[in-house]
């Protein structure tokens, strides 16, 4: 996704139990086009971690719907 000129790198994973592995596609992505901040669409889990150097926010779903999020909008 774009915001203005920025890309905003999203991966959705409907799930409780996220693990980092489930998340190289979207380290990948961040890497190769030296975004430094992506999110995460999750069922119910919320908190921002960083991974060699990304930082990685994880937001509800029903947050993510109601357009809540404790960094940026997405």
């Amino acid at each position: 996704m774009q915001d203005g000129s920025q890309i905003l790198p999203i991966e959705s994973k409907y799930s409780s139990k996220i693990r980092m592995r489930d998340l190289k596609g979207l380290l990948r992505f961040m890497d190769q086009f030296g975004v430094d901040t992506g999110f995460v669409i999750t069922e119910d889990c919320e908190a921002l971690e960083v991974y060699k150097g990304f930082n990685i926010q994880f937001v509800p779903l029903w947050k993510y719907l109601l357009g809540i999020t404790s960094q940026k909008t997405i």
